[in-house]
Parts: C-alpha cells; sequence; structure tokens
C-alpha cells in the first residue's frame, strides 16, 4: 500500500468522485477529501508502487476545471483508514 496526498482539488469534490478519478491509475484501497479553510486535499492509498507511479505520472499538474493539481507520496495517515504495514 503506497499513500499519496493530492492538494488543490477543488471545493466541490468529494470523497466518491476522487476514488473515481484515481481508479483509472490503479487500484484505489481508500480515498478521503478533506477541506481546512479554503483548502481541499485528497488523501489516496494505492494497492502498489505501480499503482502509485501511475497516479502521479496521471494527476501531478493535471488542471481539473482551473484547479492544476499536486500528487505527492506522504506518510500522513487518516484515521480510519487501513495501517500502513
Amino acid at each position: 500500500m503506497v499513500a499519496l496526498m493530492v492538494e488543490h482539488l477543488p471545493r466541490w469534490m468529494t470523497s466518491t468522485i476522487l476514488r473515481d478519478l484515481c481508479a483509472r491509475y490503479g487500484q484505489v484501497l481508500s480515498a478521503h477529501v478533506i477541506t481546512y479553510r479554503s483548502r481541499t486535499s485528497g488523501w489516496i492509498e494505492m494497492a502498489s508502487e505501480e499503482d502509485a507511479d501511475s497516479l502521479i505520472s496521471g494527476l501531478h499538474g493535471f488542471d481539473l476545471r482551473g484547479c492544476s493539481l499536486t500528487v505527492t507520496r506522504t506518510t500522513t495517515r487518516v484515521i480510519g483508514s487501513a495501517p500502513h504495514t
């Protein structure tokens, strides 16, 4: 499992939409959207390194209705998601 953070998401983004968007690049184990103040970010857990690399290649810098997405690996975990092993 590989944890990723997606920053600069549009405010209308939901966890379901984010999961569907990321599923184009590999197996998504979990997807969570969190809005804090004026920032909307997503935490994704992909099944493998290959899936994570594919997601980064596909979405990093992608323009989603005027929002340029930033995708990075992270060690931070959202409460309730699967533990890192």
